[in-house]
């Protein structure tokens, strides 16, 4: 948050948004995913035909995006489908493009 016109310069992974908070009184730390990583997900999640599997690509999104716990598909896989749930809506929120006004620089020179 800038602070009279000053602005931290980011290093790389002050760059990515994060997400920190509990579900079900279990806590989470998520991040949002670089391009290739995003690109490695879509990749791993296409079907013979060239479709994309949506389920296995949120998945794959989920796992990528867990810094802590580190989530795996295995411990995906155990969870309750309602917790997976809200940890989708985080992930999708955080690798969604910002809305208008959430990038302070955009727009200018």
């Amino acid at each position: 948050m800038p602070t009279r016109g000053l602005k931290a310069v980011p290093d790389e992974e002050n760059l990515f948004k994060g997400w920190e908070g509990t579900v079900a009184k279990m806590p989470f730390t998520f991040r949002e995913l670089s391009v290739k990583e995003n690109d490695e997900a879509v990749e791993a999640a296409k079907n013979p035909d060239g479709t994309t599997n949506g389920r296995l690509l949120m998945r794959l999104m989920v796992i990528r995006c867990s810094v802590e716990p580190k989530l795996t598909s295995d411990s995906i896989s155990k969870l309750p489908h309602r917790i997976y749930l809200r940890l989708c809506d985080v992930v999708t929120e955080l690798n969604a493009a910002d809305e208008e006004g959430g990038d302070e620089d955009e727009g200018k020179d």
